[in-house]
């Protein structure tokens, strides 16, 4: 039976300004593992206005454990990642799968941005494990569960990270657009 794993927290931060860090968040000092993320789609949902965008990540060193890395013979993933972004409705919804190994275990996790008032941001992130191993399978489920629930907080940093560097490419433009007008 599929493992899963929920983790909540809220940003003290706008969500125009944390849609806008979500496409700063990669790459950075704290991901060294993500070794490249390419768009494969981009396109504006003509009924909804919402912007979605398909990308593929790699991600070297995916920190499995050295028994599954011998059965799996490589340490390296591909991953892909939708993420829809509706200002109308103002929501931003990353949905990922793994590509790799998706025979053997699959990981479906949604992350949800919305705005919770105050000018602040509800994080809501939901990981689903599925194994299909015999004999392994709760074992390897719930392990990687437990993996995705420990880690949850290295991925708000991320964000944080992110938000920050946003900031501060808006603060820069302002004063950019500023020193034009004074021009």
């Amino acid at each position: 039976m599929p493992e899963s794993g929920y983790v909540t927290t809220l940003f003290e931060h706008a969500w125009e300004l944390v849609s806008a860090a979500n496409w700063r968040k990669y790459p950075c000092a704290s991901r060294p593992d993500l070794v490249c993320v390419d768009m494969l789609d981009k396109r504006v949902d003509a009924r909804t206005g919402a912007l979605v965008v398909k990308r593929l990540f790699v991600i070297r060193g995916l920190g499995y454990p050295d028994w599954l890395r011998r059965v799996l013979g490589q340490n390296h993933g591909y991953f892909v990642e939708v993420t829809t972004v509706d200002p109308r409705r103002r929501r931003l919804v990353l949905r990922n799968r793994n590509l790799s190994f998706a025979s053997l275990l699959e990981l479906h996790e949604t992350c949800r941005y919305t705005p919770d008032g105050d000018g602040r941001t509800l994080f809501e992130q939901c990981a689903i494990v599925t194994a299909h191993v015999p004999g392994a399978a709760s074992f390897i489920e719930r392990y990687c569960a437990a993996k995705f629930r420990a880690n949850a907080s290295q991925g708000q940093d991320v964000m944080l990270d992110a938000i920050e560097r946003e900031r501060a490419a808006q603060q820069q433009q302002q004063q950019q657009q500023q020193q034009q007008q004074q021009q």
